[in-house]
């Protein structure tokens, strides 16, 4: 039932970490649902239906065992799958201790039954889809080379050594993932489509793997950080995209240095029924057509390889297999290279006189007079750079109304920053929503941050609106619209899919809906991964989406309070991130180098992508963020100096 992802040693974990897994599964029902998940994802009714017990408290469970870090959450539509964590230290741990659990243990073999059941029942479903489809299948199938001969050339590609990463992109049936789980450490596979995806899992129950699992995503935005992977897969997938060459792009994006990636399609024919029968886009690839997207996406050539059909017959199919890699090391052109003196070249600085970079900084308003203390002094440190505005978030169903207002207004009488005040609709009458809008423009503020708000209940309950209030983000931004038209108005925006959306079209949805509605801005959730805010501004603007996007950007001095943070936020923070702050607990310098590093190669990469705009969320701290701003070019304006020095 239980099986490690690798045969590797593993690695010794810290005492924090394993006070951490032992405080989070040290309760009955949480171990049994940890040593289900150790077999595979499963879902909530899944868990409820094993385990006997009701649908809240398997949420509860699951809710505290995400929050420590031990599982991990991802949404497919409407529905949520539940998993052990990847390769962190609170996950390496529990997977330790759930390898010294007794098989035989009568509740723990009980619920293995059960489990098994209900894969059945998964199973049955499954079976009935691919019934419906194989006879297309099978046609299709005698058109080429056997699967096994395929197969065997794949494995011969993937070659005997160790890869710890693979990615599988138009997963499909799951096949590739069963194929190459020996030869992984874990492994993902996305597909678009939901009845695949339950085909998938089948497979991989079937097969007994229990080192890859699978994620509901489009291939031309994969649910998945970018670098991250030794080895990424596209088997017989190209043929169905109209944009094919961009698939290549972003598999290659997906590919740590060093890593490969393996093409499997159809060299070039002329069987059109393929087209009408089989959805087929592209009647197969000339080599020519391969090599341009390859070479466009920054791959090395390694190897080659065509299939043709058994009897070579002109009215078949050939497999061919590309295999290609992302170099070791970045290479950069003659042209491309700078001085290494400073971080960034002249013509991108900002002066006074001429200013490409625009930045932003949010603060929250103070609870005590040190708090107070801190804020004003991160205030007078930053409002120098002369920043488009600063902005002022609002507590959890208005519970900072008053020390927001006082905020903002003293920003307006003592700054030359225009401020702009959070505002949301939690718990809250549209009167009373209106008239903190009137006190808003009283103060002499014109720019609103519009926002829904967190539910009453706190993050992961239900939002349910004030009877008499504002329904959505969409009808405040509207109801701030009619009764100050000269307002400018923010909202915010989720590059990684907002936690309570059930399904990116539907986040997208939300997002224009607010812009429909009068929004002047986008401010995103803050982000590590640069390809997850790249590929929602792409598809943004696909959407007719056309207003400002701008990045927020956090700068982390406490890595674990951000990740903490971040899994509730729905923000994923990459493998690499974290091992830039690994033994770094106690040691608070080395920890605010680090952390201004970090952000300033994330900024600098999105300047290097035409970003301008920026949004820094500086937790009413200012060092980090004025060193980041420092990297961009930006400079303390003559008017703030001589202000300063009078």
């Amino acid at each position: 039932m239980f099986m490690s992802f690798s045969n590797a040693p593993i690695a010794p974990v810290g005492l924090e970490a394993a006070l951490s897994v032992l405080r989070a599964a040290g309760e009955p029902t949480r171990l049994r649902v940890l040593a289900l998940l150790a077999a595979g994802e499963l879902t909530v009714s899944d868990l409820t239906e094993i385990l006997g017990q009701s649908q809240p408290r398997i949420s509860r469970h699951l809710k505290l065992l995400v929050e420590a870090g031990l599982v991990e959450r991802h949404r497919e539509g409407a529905w949520a799958f539940f998993g052990l964590a990847g390769q962190s230290e609170a996950g390496l741990a529990i997977r330790v201790a759930l390898g010294r659990l007794d098989p035989n243990d009568p509740a723990i073999s009980r619920d293995r039954e059960r489990l098994a059941e209900v894969r059945a029942s998964h199973q049955s479903v499954a079976d009935g889809y691919f019934s419906a489809n194989a006879t297309r299948w099978d046609s299709l199938r005698g058109l080429h080379v056997s699967e096994a001969a395929v197969e065997a050339a794949i494995l011969e590609a993937v070659g005997d050594a160790r890869i710890e990463t693979a990615l599988d992109l138009g997963t499909g049936t799951g096949r590739m993932l069963e194929l190459i789980s020996p030869r992984v450490g874990r492994a993902i596979g996305v597909d678009s489509n939901r009845d695949m995806l339950a085909l998938a899992r089948a497979t991989l129950s079937r097969a007994g793997v229990s080192n890859a699992q699978v994620r509901q995503g489009d291939i031309f935005a994969p649910p998945t950080p970018i670098g991250a992977f030794d080895l990424v897969i596209v088997h017989q997938v190209l043929h169905f995209l109209d944009d094919a060459g961009r698939a290549v792009r972003e598999a290659a994006r997906a590919l740590r240095p060093g890593g490969r990636l393996i093409v499997v399609d159809f060299a070039p024919h002329a069987i059109e029924a393929l087209r009408e029968d089989h959805a087929h886009r592209r009647l197969g690839f000339a080599s020519e057509t391969m090599e341009a997207w390859f070479r466009a996406a920054g791959l090395e050539p390694l190897a080659r390889r065509d299939l043709p059909p058994p009897d070579g017959a002109a009215d078949k199919l050939t497999v061919s297999l590309w295999t290609r890699a992302r170099p070791a090391h970045r290479v950069r052109s003659p042209a491309l290279l700078e001085p290494r003196g400073r971080l960034m070249p002249n013509d991108r600085l900002s002066r006074a006189t001429r200013r490409p970079i625009r930045v932003s900084f949010e603060f929250f308003p103070p609870k005590t007079p040190e708090m107070e203390k801190s804020l004003w002094s991160a205030v007078e440190r930053l409002a120098p750079l002369g920043p488009t505005f600063m902005s002022v978030t609002y507590g959890a169903g208005g519970s900072t109304r008053e020390r927001t207002h006082s905020t903002v207004a003293r920003m307006v009488q003592e700054t030359d920053v225009p401020p702009a005040a959070h505002l949301t609709c939690v718990s809250a009458s549209k009167a009373e929503v209106d008239a903190v809008v009137d006190s808003y423009r009283e103060a002499g503020v014109r720019h609103i941050v519009a926002l829904r708000g967190d539910p009453a209940g706190g993050v992961g309950t239900t939002f349910e609106a004030h009877p008499d209030g504002y329904q959505s983000t969409a009808d405040l931004v509207a109801g701030i619209r009619r009764r100050a038209p000269e307002i400018e108005l923010s909202v915010s925006a989720y590059p990684e899919m907002h936690p309570e959306s059930p399904s990116r079209e539907a986040d997208f949805d939300t997002l224009k809906a607010k812009v429909d509605a009068g929004a002047n801005r986008a401010i995103t959730q803050f982000f590590f991964d640069n390809g997850h805010y790249l590929r929602y501004v792409d598809e943004a603007r696909k959407r007719g989406i056309h207003v400002p996007i701008v990045p927020g950007i956090v700068a982390v001095s406490n890595f674990k309070q951000t990740s903490s943070f971040a899994q509730k936020a729905g923000a994923s923070v990459p493998g690499w991130f974290a091992e830039r702050f690994e033994g770094l607990e106690n040691d608070v310098q080395t920890r605010q180098l680090i952390a201004a590093a970090v952000a300033a190669e994330q900024v600098l990469d999105l300047v290097d992508h035409g970003v301008k705009d920026f949004h820094f969320y500086t937790m009413n701290k200012a060092d980090l963020v004025y060193a980041v701003c420092h990297l961009l070019g930006l400079r303390p304006t003559a008017k703030a100096e001589s202000s300063a020095a009078a």
